[in-house]
Parts: structure tokens; sequence; C-alpha cells
């Protein structure tokens, strides 16, 4: 339910305000959901952060796929799209090893690889560059400066 409701909200923001700021928006509902299920004392709680886990993840990683194919140039898009997906299924599985090897995994541990999280992708947010697609649709001049630093780096 989480997911769908994310995919609507979402999408609706990342048409209006921008791919780049729509990604660290989604997984920042992502992460306040897991600090939420990690702090949780009850069932309504954990499923209140489920849900908002669900709304950010699911759509973050398909907006991630509609970033690349807006910048990525044609040789490389299937590439790094697979990227996306490996190291996605990678850290759910690191996540997952970690946590089971860890007894007491409930607040500290997850507050802490969520927290690492989040600061990896607000870094990571100041060398992404907006989609000259959706400059272009706002009308802001920038897109032609974009797309010229892009091409830059697709050579």
């Amino acid at each position: 339910m989480g997911a769908f409701v994310g995919y609507i909200v979402i999408s609706f923001f990342s048409d209006n305000f921008g791919r780049r700021s729509s990604i660290l928006v989604s997984w920042g509902i992502c992460t306040l959901g897991t600090i939420i299920v990690a702090c949780s004392f009850n069932i309504y709680m954990v499923a209140a952060g489920l849900f908002l886990c669900g709304c950010g993840s699911d759509a973050g990683i398909n907006i991630c796929f509609f970033f690349f194919g807006e910048v990525v140039g044609d040789e490389k898009r299937q590439k790094y799209s697979v990227f996306v997906q490996i190291f996605f299924c990678l850290g759910a599985m690191v996540i997952t090893a970690f946590f089971f090897m860890i007894e007491s995994w409930r607040i500290n541990w997850i507050a802490l690889v969520t927290t690492l999280s989040i600061i990896e992708l607000f870094l990571v947010f100041f060398f992404v560059y907006e989609t000259p697609q959706f400059l272009l649709k706002k009308g802001i001049n920038e897109s032609l400066k974009v797309l010229n630093q892009i091409g830059k780096i697709n050579l």
C-alpha cells in the first residue's frame, strides 16, 4: 500500500520539483520510516514505519531509473540501470546479513545504518545535476549548461 501511494505522490513531486529533489525526498521518507520502525513500541508504529518505507524506497528506485534514462546516453543507459538494481539488491543482502549477526539490532544499529545512508545521499545530492528534460519543461535557461556538462561526462 505504501508503494502505491509513494508512486503517486513522489511522481507528482518529481514532475513538479525535479528528479534530483524527488530522489532525496523519497529516500528521506524511507529513512524516516526505518527510524520509526526502529523506535516502535507497538504494531501500529511498525505499520506506519513500513508504510513510509514503501512510499519512499520503491518510488526512489524508479526515479533513479528515470533519472538515468534522461541523463545517460543510449550506450550506457542499460549498464547504469542494471547497476542501480544490482547495488540495491547487494545493499539489501548486506543489511540483512548485518542484522542477522547482531542480537540487539533495534534502535542503535538501524539508526546508525539509516543515518549513514542519508548522509551519503545528501553528499551525492551536491554532485548530481538536474535532468535537462525537467529544466526544459520548466523553461529554465540552465538546461543548455547542464546538457554541456553531461555531454562532457558521457564522452
